[in-house]
């Protein structure tokens, strides 16, 4: 579901109206963007919500341990235990294939003809940004920063709230959190701010950036030797502007 689509308008018009409409249940909020979030994270491909579902349980419980643990060498085990999972996970989907060939080439290199085990998966979108972002609570726990929350459903939106899930910005707890248990008040200058934000973003994403992709950047990257210099250096530059206007945009929407 791409900030660019009609799907995601309407997901979002729905959550938006959704949201305000529980202002008063602040329970209820917390459970309508939950599974808003986890709605969009499985759009992509429902398999790969259990494993973000299984980083937030691991870490929400190693976060308590952390904070509940006397010794210095317990609460140094829970943190590493958090980060190796994490990484674990991280490493597992988006560096093994990788480090499988590349040792099977070498052992045939030696002499040692060797085919790769490989997992042939989709890395699962936004793992990255998820990821950093459980170890940073469990890390500002360890740092004594912040205290591990008691309510595992707060924790659970924090780590998968859908503007920021599948491309950053990483939020840290500290600043996330406590706005949950504020009640929202409507405030026009902000929500004016909000729509000129995504206003802007759309137009660097769609009229900027994917009009240079399809009418300039794609076909000079395609055939090279079919175009002039000066037209090859348009399209060199139009890249540079392609990926700025793309995460500028983003970035914008997200925000």
């Amino acid at each position: 579901m791409l900030f660019d689509s009609a799907l995601y308008i309407w997901f979002f018009l729905i959550v938006f109206v959704g949201y305000w409409t529980l202002l008063r249940q602040a329970r209820a909020r917390v459970f309508w963007l939950l599974a808003a979030s986890w709605i969009f994270y499985a759009s992509w491909n429902p398999k790969y919500l259990g494993l973000i579902i299984l980083s937030t349980i691991i870490d929400y419980f190693l976060g308590r341990a952390i904070h509940e643990a006397k010794a210095d060498g317990s609460r140094k085990l829970f943190l590493w235990m958090s980060l190796g999972s994490n990484l674990g996970m991280l490493g597992i989907f988006k560096y093994y294939d990788f480090f499988a060939r590349e040792f099977a080439a070498l052992l045939t290199t030696l002499g040692w003809p060797a085919d790769p085990i490989l997992l042939s998966v989709l890395l699962p979108v936004g793992i990255s940004f998820y990821t950093f972002q459980t170890m940073s609570y469990s890390i500002d726990i360890y740092r004594r920063e912040i205290e591990p929350i008691d309510d595992f459903w707060r924790f659970a939106l924090f780590v998968s709230f859908f503007p920021q899930l599948v491309a950053g910005p990483i939020v840290r707890a500290s600043e996330f959190l406590p706005q949950l248990k504020e009640e929202p008040r409507f405030n026009p200058r902000e929500h004016g701010v909000g729509l000129f934000l995504i206003a802007t973003g759309l137009i660097k994403k769609v009229a900027i950036a994917n009009y240079l992709a399809t009418n300039l950047v794609d076909r000079v990257f395609e055939a090279p030797s079919m175009y002039s210099t000066a037209e090859v250096l348009c399209g060199v530059y139009g890249y540079a502007v392609q990926i700025y206007c793309d995460f500028s945009g983003y970035s914008d929407v997200a925000i």
